[in-house]
């Protein structure tokens, strides 16, 4: 680069090369896993909501004798952390499986969640929703629960699953 021959044609700011290094999603950095899903189709297994891409996807079956509403999936987080919140990304190529009302608990152990630290419906759209929880509650277990999906499915997909977490 301190040579003659080095002339690039365009100039990067600083803030421009930062962004191509964005940290990675908090699940991945706790080692996140899937511990329990209520069901999935062959291809789309509960990992897949947490694996960083938007491609893959958690989805429950959907042939005719399908189970119904409520699903949901399990996540070991890897070590106790503060959730302050979460991100959830709909599928992203249809609708199908996109959930509009959700619960979602934290907890230090599976056999006990307590009261959900957030519940409500995300809006419409395949864009990427971020809940706030009114209180960060810390825990070692993620539980997102989907209460409904749209337009009478009884189906659902997670593209992405993140948590906004406080990992110290």
């Amino acid at each position: 680069m301190t040579g003659k021959s080095f002339a690039p044609r365009h100039k990067l700011t600083v803030a421009q090369v930062e962004s191509l290094f964005a940290p990675p999603p908090a699940m991945a950095a706790l080692g996140a896993k899937a511990v329990h899903a209520d069901s999935f189709a062959p291809g789309h297994e509960p990992d897949k909501a947490i694996d960083g891409d938007p491609v893959t996807i958690w989805h429950t079956p959907w042939t005719p004798d399908a189970p119904t509403y409520p699903h949901e999936i399990q996540i070991e987080l890897g070590r106790e952390v503060t959730v302050k919140g979460f991100t959830y990304l709909p599928r992203q190529d249809m609708q199908n499986g996109w959930i509009s009302r959700y619960r979602v608990f934290v907890g230090s152990n599976r056999s006990n969640w307590g009261a959900p630290a957030a519940e409500g419906e995300f809006p419409h759209g395949n864009d990427a929703k971020t809940i706030v929880f009114d209180r960060p509650v810390r825990g070692r277990f993620f539980r997102f629960v989907a209460v409904e999906g749209i337009g009478g499915q009884k189906f659902a997909s997670v593209a992405d699953l993140d948590i906004l977490a406080d990992q110290h």
